[in-house]
């Protein structure tokens, strides 16, 4: 029986090399120009959503960041919008701009919180942790309303919101601020009212208008205010309704002299 011979294979020719390169170019310039016109049609903002807005509305931010809707994603600086933002407030700490693609824009806001009120030169002025200045008010109840704690300070020497205080002596200055550090580090159940650290060797605060706590010098204050706290909660727990004030200005002592009986809701 006679054996049929294997089929040849179709010789490969220059010519049908180069229509099948010539296609695979063209497919891929073809992917890729419709890569690209889905990005340039698909990737346009349509909504701009702002993010821990509080102390300045929602409405400003997006003022100040002037995005209208249909730009496209990539055709915004987003460290430009950032900075228009921050710009509108003393309040704004710092904002950071998301893409959220293809059509959400994020405009994540965070802001300084206003801890304290201070008075200088017949006005009442809110700080942030670090003595910013975020506000000014011409009355203490309103700025009462706004940050809780009452701060007393070394002299002044100048006051401008949106910047930090600065002080006659920077030396008061500094043991100033690193009084405020060690108390910020501390989490105290009811909020301070009062805080004076204007000297260093006479530092007192407030709880809530119920306890008055005397620290004297700023030596090992930390300890001090650990075991004044822990002295008013056997206070709250044991003695309930009862105000005074609480001497603190030997670490690990505390001696409390009672003053009056709090109004209790």
């Amino acid at each position: 029986m006679k054996k049929s011979s294997p089929a040849r294979a179709a010789a490969v020719t220059g010519k049908s090399l180069r229509r099948r390169n010539a296609l695979i170019v063209f497919l891929f310039c073809a992917v890729t120009a419709l890569l690209v016109i889905l990005f340039l049609s698909g990737c346009r903002i349509q909504t701009v959503v702002v993010e821990n807005a509080s102390a300045v509305s929602e409405q400003s931010v997006l003022e100040a960041a002037g995005i209208k809707a249909g730009r496209h994603q990539y055709a915004i600086d987003k460290s430009e919008i950032a900075a228009d933002i921050k710009a509108i407030s003393p309040y704004i700490k710092s904002v950071t701009v998301k893409r959220r693609l293809p059509a959400e824009l994020h405009i994540v806001v965070e802001e300084y919180e206003p801890l304290y009120y201070t008075e200088y030169d017949g006005a009442y002025w809110i700080l942030s942790d670090s003595l910013l200045v975020l506000e000014v008010f011409p009355e203490e109840a309103s700025a009462a309303q706004k940050a809780v704690t009452h701060l007393i300070l070394p002299e002044i020497k100048a006051c401008e919101v949106g910047k930090t205080l600065t002080f006659t002596d920077e030396s008061d200055a500094a043991a100033a601020r690193e009084c405020l550090t060690t108390f910020q580090s501390f989490s105290f159940e009811e909020p301070l009212s009062l805080l004076d650290v204007s000297e260093k060797f006479n530092i007192t605060a407030d709880i809530a208008n119920k306890y008055k706590l005397i620290y004297g010098n700023s030596e090992r204050l930390a300890e001090k205010i650990e075991f004044s706290l822990r002295a008013v909660q056997y206070l709250s727990e044991n003695m309930y309704g009862a105000s005074g004030t609480i001497y603190a200005a030997k670490p690990g002592e505390a001696s409390f002299e009672i003053t009056g009986v709090t109004k209790e809701e």
